[in-house]
């Protein structure tokens, strides 16, 4: 799952920020471990974002924790927008410079994809406006 943009209610509708994914060691739900209680509205989050929850009981925390910190440094190649874009009013700017190329919307997935050679790099802003489709009836 990609990251998700949450896009602002009004025409056209602004990204405002990517969600990062939630990485968290806690007791495993939902009967948690030895003493650890399950730590559920933690590993929910972890669940709702595509992060790695990691059993406090665990024995081994250098696999799950490899995997986090493989996914916090990984380029973003796409985002989940936040309300169903209409094709072709998508405007994309990185670090405040218009981006007209090496981008496609995925109506599908209602997702920005960066081709891989036009990925930004590490550190971009990256701003997406875009018109919604209205609610008829």
């Amino acid at each position: 799952m990609p990251p998700r943009l949450d896009a602002a209610l009004s025409l056209p509708a602004e990204v405002i920020a990517p969600i990062p994914a939630a990485h968290c060691p806690g007791g495993p739900c939902p009967g948690g471990c030895g003493s650890a209680s399950a730590y559920t509205g933690m590993y929910e989050a972890v669940i709702a974002t595509g992060g790695t929850f990691v059993s406090i009981c665990a024995t081994d925390w250098a696999t799950p924790l490899a995997a986090a910190l493989g996914d916090v440094s990984r380029a973003l190649d796409s985002f989940s927008l936040e309300q169903e874009a209409v094709p072709g009013t998508l405007v994309v700017r990185v670090d405040g410079v218009n981006v007209t190329s090496g981008w496609s919307y995925d109506a599908d997935r209602n997702a920005l994809i960066f081709d891989a050679d036009h990925v930004p790099e590490g550190g971009s802003s990256v701003e997406v406006s875009y018109a919604v489709r209205g609610e008829c009836g």
